[in-house]
């Protein structure tokens, strides 16, 4: 494995406090976009065309559902990786300007994209003038999947959005669920006799969630360089929304419903009480 040089901080832990610090985020962000590089064709492998069973199974009905798109409508997609929501979305019929901050991973999504409706721009979420000059009032919808975790700061995105929105319009975002799906939350199969029969229990035990943590992760078995994550609690998740005058108007909590797997006894499959994904829906008023 290649170890990136993580000169923040001797652990791979940062406390929120630390990210509070500008010169710190602006370390964070250029780090994260060289990681994000670094693991392009990793995650382009694993995405593919249409996305992997994770995002096609759970993020992507869960999303649409909310999204609600209308052909002929003009929609910015935050965080697009290699395009694979973006192919989706033009499939409805709607205009889509894909954004990332990573080179490499636009570079896939260019190479698999044949869609003339879908555009692709070099875009850093984080800073907001970047994405203010795509155009004020001009998208009807906005949607970041499983990005928003991955960005050091949101607000600027959340400024930005109540501006680049028509009046109306919605920002729908997915991300790992902050209760079930983090460093901080442990899966756990544990047997337990009931009425003296042997069932297995699957559980999740969570150590830590109210403090936002910043740390580095593997987002997938078999990535090559591990980036960073931005753990953050619903609240903060939903108030960088409502700060920007953004209200919420629908959320989704989507399981895996596939069949139980007893052969791989930490797939979601197995846990179907508890989501791994959140996925909410802003309207600008």
């Amino acid at each position: 494995m290649v170890q990136f040089p993580l000169t923040l901080s001797e652990d791979t832990s940062i406390s929120s406090k630390d990210c509070m610090n500008p010169e710190q985020d602006d370390t964070l962000r250029q780090q994260s976009q060289e990681i994000w590089n670094q693991n392009a064709a990793f995650w382009d492998r694993l995405i593919g065309d249409t996305g992997n069973r994770f995002h096609r199974t759970m993020v992507e009905p869960a999303a649409l559902k909310l999204l609600a798109l209308t052909p002929g409508e003009t929609v910015l997609e935050v965080a697009c990786g290699n395009g694979a929501f973006a192919r989706r979305m033009a499939e409805a019929g709607v205009q889509v300007l894909a954004t990332d901050f990573s080179t490499g991973l636009l570079e896939h999504a260019r190479r698999r994209t044949q869609h003339e409706s879908i555009s692709y721009a070099l875009v850093d979420a984080t800073e907001e003038e970047q994405l203010l000059a795509l155009g004020q009032r001009r998208f009807d919808a906005a949607v970041c999947n499983m990005g928003l975790m991955d960005m050091p700061v949101i607000d600027p995105l959340f400024a930005a959005l109540s501006r680049v929105l028509k009046p109306g319009g919605r920002f729908v975002f997915s991300v790992q669920h902050p209760c079930f799906n983090s460093n901080g939350a442990n899966k756990t199969v544990e047997l337990q006799d009931q009425d003296g029969e042997l069932a297995t229990i699957a559980a999740i035990k969570v150590s830590r969630y109210a403090t936002p943590w910043t740390e580095r992760a593997m987002g997938a078995a078999g990535q090559e360089t591990p980036h960073y994550q931005f753990h953050r609690p619903i609240n903060q998740l939903l108030n960088a929304g409502f700060r920007a005058g953004l209200v919420l108007h629908g959320l989704e909590e989507p399981v895996d419903e596939a069949e139980p797997n007893s052969s791989k006894w930490m797939a979601w499959s197995n846990f179907q009480e508890l989501p791994p994904v959140l996925v909410g829906r802003f309207r600008l008023g």
